[in-house]
Order: structure tokens, then C-alpha cells, then sequence
């Protein structure tokens, strides 16, 4: 899943790839992760997606695209859902903690 942010694997070529049902990955993420395979997939995303954020200069829409989301819109929506402050509103907070102090 790692390996494929960019572009999501499905939940069928999961299981075909390592010959298991969907109903059995679906216990599996349960017991192991507390998440549906989606939503555990989703949150990868999002993880990664907030280090580009921090990391990098890449443009919000970019991101999106290099974490797997369809738009930018999208992608800004489940990221304020999930840290409680946009893309944008992250990169200004880090672009002021990291103006240098003046006299």
C-alpha cells in the first residue's frame, strides 16, 4: 500500500494479488489495524501528504495528485477532516514559525 500512493490499489487486486477474499482482508484490517482497508488506506495517504506539506515546496495541488486524490478539492476536504487545518492553512503556519526573529 506504500507503494502505490499515487496511485490506490484496488481492494479486489489486493486480493487477487495475494489470493484471499475480501471479507477475509476486510477481519484481517479489523483485527490488526481497527480500520477498514479504505479508511487505513486513506489515512497512509493523508500521513504522507502532510509530510509533503511540511517537507516540501510541491504546490497543494501536487500533493493531492502524488497521494492518490482525484482533485485538489477533494484532497483539502479530508485533510481538514482529519488534522483540523487545511494544506493552506498548514504551510502558513509553518512558512510564519519559520521567519527568522527581528530586533
Amino acid at each position: 500500500m506504500n507503494q502505490h500512493l499515487e496511485e490506490p490499489l484496488q481492494l479486489k487486486r489486493l486480493c487477487e494479488t495475494y489470493m484471499i477474499s475480501r471479507r477475509q482482508v476486510e477481519r484481517m484490517f479489523a483485527r490488526h489495524m481497527g480500520s477498514s482497508p479504505k479508511r487505513y488506506y486513506v489515512q497512509l495517504r493523508l500521513e504522507r501528504a502532510y509530510q509533503l506539506c511540511e517537507q516540501t515546496e510541491m504546490p497543494i495541488v501536487e500533493i493531492a495528485i502524488a497521494t492518490g486524490f482525484q482533485s485538489a478539492s477533494v484532497f483539502s476536504i479530508r485533510f481538514k477532516q482529519t488534522y483540523n487545518i487545511s494544506p493552506r492553512e498548514l504551510r502558513a503556519n509553518l512558512t510564519f514559525a519559520n521567519q527568522p526573529v527581528s530586533n
